[in-house]
């Protein structure tokens, strides 16, 4: 599920495990899953510098996007308190 989800190999360090990516691979097993997050914008931007990448990010955020409502997973954008995950 790890792999699936996480959003990009990057060539230091692990690549981001996105949210969306998670429930993707989870639905695709037959899991329920439903994602909330605090914001619409890609996730792990603010930790690249180089532009190319940034681009490389948005673009597979926009097709895990893409994927969540193609498989009708619920979506909420909220601030995540621990009661929610609980």
């Amino acid at each position: 599920l790890w792999r699936e989800g996480t959003t990009i190999f990057m060539t230091s360090g692990h690549g981001g495990c996105h949210p969306f990516g998670l429930a993707l691979a989870a639905n695709k097993r037959g899991f329920k899953s439903e994602v909330m997050v605090n914001t619409t914008e890609p996730l792990f931007l603010d930790g690249v510098r180089n532009e190319n990448k940034k681009v490389v990010l948005a673009t597979v955020h926009q097709q895990f996007v893409d994927g969540i409502a193609q498989a009708n997973i619920p979506l909420t954008h909220k601030d995540v308190e621990l009661e929610h995950i609980e």
